[in-house]
């Protein structure tokens, strides 16, 4: 990709820093207009924040950042608040993940450090929106899709921004992940850092059921988090292609849907889907006893 290479300059870097800016403009124009359509644009945003720390010097940021958030609120003043709540978070997390990427963070928690910060700022904004501009920006959008009127609906508002921060940020991973040996960045092997997302896994799959005792948004959260780390382990049989280890997650999986039939009718509407956590319970436990009780072969 002709993009993705090292800009020392700024004369170099301002070029690269427009394109970016202007993508990100265009995004929110598009995003004022139609909420729907912008749902499966903002998954791009935080790309084009990526590309630029990843590209040019750290100190050039937040010429870039300041640019792209001024531009597009000057450009969608007619609709400021939702161009506040696309693209802050987006330059943020971008910063943050490119950052990461930087320093030879593994990816698995450079994503998850993004996503999270993403997270943050986005809850940190639903008030603030709300007192300045006299605007529920959940409710519009809630509106938009039509689902304003659907009951407990606020119980996976968080699961779902996290769910979208994530993806944003994975996409942006495998957009670069073949790039980032131009700039001489190969994560650190550390085998500690291998085993700590199987264990933080198992901890957030077993967090689902003391938060369904106490308030369900944070039950889904937790979920959210658990598949995260879930995938990852799963990911990383499938490229050892350790197949006892895939048999027996998929027996998992498919006994889950079993266990989901016999007792999902004994639990609310609203928690029903947590029962995906034995699945994920499952799967982060296969990954830990494989990470920790059998000895790896050089």
């Amino acid at each position: 990709m002709k993009v993705i290479k090292q800009r020392e300059t700024l004369q170099s870097s301002i070029s690269l820093m427009a394109l970016m800016a202007a993508i990100n403009v265009i995004v929110a124009e598009i995003a004022g207009l139609s909420p729907v359509v912008s749902l499966f644009l903002i998954l791009f945003l935080p790309l084009t924040s990526t590309l630029v720390e990843l590209s040019c010097k750290d100190r050039y940021f937040p010429i870039y950042a300041f640019a792209t958030i001024g531009l597009s609120i000057a450009l969608t003043f007619w609709n400021i608040e939702t161009t506040i709540f696309y693209v802050l978070p987006s330059v943020i997390a971008g910063y943050i993940f490119g950052f990461m990427a930087k320093k030879k963070i593994p990816a698995i928690w450079s994503i998850f450090a993004a996503t999270l910060a993403q997270m943050a700022i986005s809850f940190a904004l639903i008030p603030f929106i709300n007192f300045v501009f006299q605007v529920d920006i959940i409710f519009a959008f809630e509106k938009a899709f039509g689902v304003d009127q659907m009951a407990g609906i606020w119980i996976i508002v968080p699961s779902f921004i996290f769910a979208i921060s994530s993806l944003q940020t994975v996409l942006s991973y495998l957009v670069i992940a073949n790039e980032l040996s131009k700039f001489g960045i190969k994560p650190i092997n550390n085998p500690l850092f291998e085993k700590i997302p199987h264990l933080a896994g198992l901890l957030f799959s077993l967090l689902v059921w003391c938060f369904y005792f106490i308030r369900l948004d944070l039950a889904y959260i937790s979920l959210c988090i658990s598949i995260y780390f879930a995938c990852y382990s799963f990911g990383i049989f499938i490229q050892k292609k350790n197949y006892v280890c895939i048999i027996l997650c998929g027996a998992c999986i498919f006994l889950n849907i079993f266990f989901y039939a016999m007792i999902q009718s004994h639990l609310t509407n609203y928690s029903q889907l947590l029962l995906i956590s034995f699945s994920t319970t499952c799967i982060c436990l296969i990954s830990c006893v494989v990470s920790f009780l059998i000895k790896k072969k050089d």
